[in-house]
């Protein structure tokens, strides 16, 4: 599923590609061509432009870490993002993966009110 807004002077173009596959069905089979002739999570979005994913939930375990990052993967490879807008963190290990391409986070509503804020 994709999401465009414009704020009036940039588009931001929002891809749910990186969710956990149990929750949305998005994993190898929407980034890859393994099963369609095209990578769907990535349909209209523009190469080198702002793409915003959540990383909210989905480094906690295992195995939503991997296809987070397997998502991840194939979104900078197919996309070359020059902004990821991050709702939630990006760990280092993952940024440092991608240094042409800035991360910026915006921090989620937990963590916001954990912090009284």
């Amino acid at each position: 599923m994709l999401f465009r807004m414009s704020d009036g002077s940039h588009d931001v173009q929002w891809t749910s590609a990186l969710r956990r596959p149990k929750r949305s069905g998005e994993d190898e089979r929407t980034y890859t061509t393994r099963f369609l002739p095209e990578k769907v999570a990535f349909l209209g979005v523009e190469k080198k432009s702002i793409v915003a994913v959540g990383s909210y939930g989905q480094l906690k375990d295992r195995v939503n870490r991997y296809y987070f990052e397997a998502g991840l993967d194939a979104m900078m490879e197919t996309l070359e993002p020059k902004v990821v807008l991050v709702y939630s963190t990006m760990p280092d290990d993952i940024e440092e993966k991608y240094p042409k391409t800035m991360f910026v986070e915006y921090p989620d509503w937990a963590s916001l009110m954990r912090r009284g804020k």
